[in-house]
């Protein structure tokens, strides 16, 4: 399965703080060198561009990029929340089929009253999708 540049950055993202790289390097899909050198502050930078076919991305789209790069790893929260931390996550894949082949084993199909799916649907509820 093919990954997004979002999803790549949203999945590896520390800190929860989107940044000025991650923003240029969804910006910069299609190609782009460029060299940034972010100062100690973490707000001012300064960009290196080194690909003339293409044009470097003002500040303001930088920053429309970042808000929302932030907006869209915020609004995913409920799924690190699943898998992750403390707190109801989902079980290991090992103990998902484990659960899965007992219960094959004893009732010969998956049910919703299955210990499956129970426990999935406990982090689930735990953990729900912003509406």
């Amino acid at each position: 399965m093919e990954k997004t540049i979002e999803k790549m950055i949203s999945s590896e993202l520390k800190g929860g703080k989107v940044g000025v790289v991650e923003a240029l390097v969804s910006l910069c899909k299609d190609g782009g060198e460029f060299m940034i050198t972010v100062h100690k502050d973490e707000v001012n930078y300064e960009i290196e561009w080194y690909t003339e076919d293409i044009e470097e991305p003002s500040k303001e789209e930088i920053d429309a990029e970042i808000v929302r790069l932030q907006d869209e790893y915020d609004g995913n929260q409920y799924q690190r929340d699943r898998t992750e931390g403390i707190g109801s996550i989902y079980p290991t894949t090992g103990e998902q089929f484990d659960l899965l082949y007992h219960e094959l084993e004893t009732s010969v199909s998956l049910t919703t009253s299955g210990s499956w799916f129970k426990a999935v649907k406990a982090v689930k509820d735990a953990n729900p999708k912003p509406e």
